[in-house]
């Protein structure tokens, strides 16, 4: 039993390793040198003999410095944002150009920390050599945002009362800051907030199928900054314009995402169910 879960501690951490690693190096580049610190001994106290209690500490040491993270993370958005503002991208040095590239790939997997999978990937794939192309994937994550699922819903009666056509033109996606948000809904505004919802009603004996289609150009703005955090001394924010800067120059490539789903009604158009796992349809990430 001993050496199984020895085995299974190895693989663990043969696998958070990179994860650990990226924080550290992002750490460093972004002036947070106890975060990398906590880092190292979380992932170095597996290689001693108390193991257990050096991890306690690192883990420990991250969580308990979490405001002097987000302040230093602030503060060098700030230093960033005037040197590309003023200087233009160019005048950013190779280690600048390397903490932001970093720093878009760490942010890239606290979405799955946070439950937004979604934002996640989309985050990750602007590092790929794809600048213009288009893709598409099946998946109805959206349909969980009351948002989406009342545009479906409100299109779908609409088409079987007569009182609309059965191709929806492009809707813009935007959410009102005073809506109320539930856990899930979250996750959907992340992903295609400032994109478009465009459906496709078909009608059959049961009522009708609506193809859905929402689509984000997934690019980094250099006018929009996200105050995430502003309280009790504590600042974190993100300001768009130094990922854009790394845009202008060829380090990250923008690109157009579809998210496809088919929903069914009855006759009255009324959602019944929805899915992505039509027949002939894959989940998987393709080109468009």
């Amino acid at each position: 039993m001993g050496m199984f879960r020895s085995s299974l501690w190895f693989v663990m951490v043969c696998l958070l390793s990179p994860v650990f690693l990226l924080i550290i190096a992002t750490s460093v580049l972004w002036g947070a040198w106890w975060l990398a610190f906590g880092a190292s001994l979380t992932i170095g106290g597996n290689i001693t003999s108390r193991r257990k209690t050096i991890m306690i500490v690192g883990v420990a040491t991250c969580l308990m410095t979490l405001p002097l993270t987000f302040n230093q993370i602030s503060l060098r958005m700030d230093h960033y944002g005037v040197v590309i503002r003023t200087q233009g991208p160019e005048s950013l040095s190779i280690s600048e150009k390397l903490s932001i590239y970093l720093g878009n790939i760490t942010m890239g997997l606290a979405g799955f920390v946070i439950g937004a999978p979604e934002v996640s990937i989309e985050t990750l794939l602007l590092i790929r050599p794809n600048p213009g192309k288009a893709y598409s994937v099946n998946h109805d994550f959206a349909m969980g945002s009351p948002y989406i699922h009342r545009l479906v819903q409100d299109f779908a009666v609409k088409v079987a009362r007569g009182e609309s056509s059965p191709h929806l033109k492009r809707v813009p996606l935007t959410w009102d800051p005073m809506m109320s948000y539930s856990l899930h809904d979250y996750r959907v505004p992340l992903a295609i907030r400032g994109g478009g919802l465009r459906a496709v009603a078909h009608k059959n004996d049961d009522g009708y199928l609506i193809d859905c289609k929402a689509t984000i150009d997934v690019r980094y703005s250099e006018k929009y900054k996200l105050n995430i955090f502003n309280a009790y001394g504590t600042r974190l924010y993100i300001d768009e314009a130094i990922f854009s800067a790394l845009q202008d120059l060829g380090w990250l490539n923008p690109y157009v995402l579809h998210y496809k789903w088919t929903v069914k009604t009855d006759p009255g158009g009324n959602i019944i169910s929805w899915g992505s796992d039509s027949p002939g349809k894959s989940d998987r990430l393709e080109e468009s």
